[in-house]
């Protein structure tokens, strides 16, 4: 006769009861030491400047109100005149900067 082990019962209940103890413990020491354990990152300069950059427009940055005001008015009074010639001037110069390119 071959005797197996029951699955129901008081025995079985209290192995699956000292299981989950078990359980409970191991899965305590697993979150404590993976909240002692410390994920990093490190940013690159250049995230650090933006992030920096993106706080100062937040805070108001270095907006001239009264020279934004000026402007509002000469374009609702229709006097607003625009140099073309220089802003293409500007943008070149600063599309040759930022490729990094000097003035032939």
């Amino acid at each position: 006769m071959k005797i197996t082990p029951s699955s129901t019962g008081p025995r079985s209940e209290a192995a699956g009861a000292s299981n989950a103890t078990g359980d409970r413990k191991t899965g305590a020491a697993t979150a404590s030491s993976t909240a002692a354990e410390q994920d990093s990152i490190k940013l690159s300069p250049l995230s650090t400047e933006l992030a920096a950059l993106e706080a100062s427009l937040a805070a108001g940055g270095d907006i001239d109100t009264a020279k934004v005001e000026q402007i509002r008015q000469a374009i609702m009074n229709g006097t607003l005149s625009i140099d073309s010639g220089a802003i293409a001037d500007k943008m070149l110069a600063a599309a040759q900067a930022w490729l990094g390119k000097k003035d032939a």
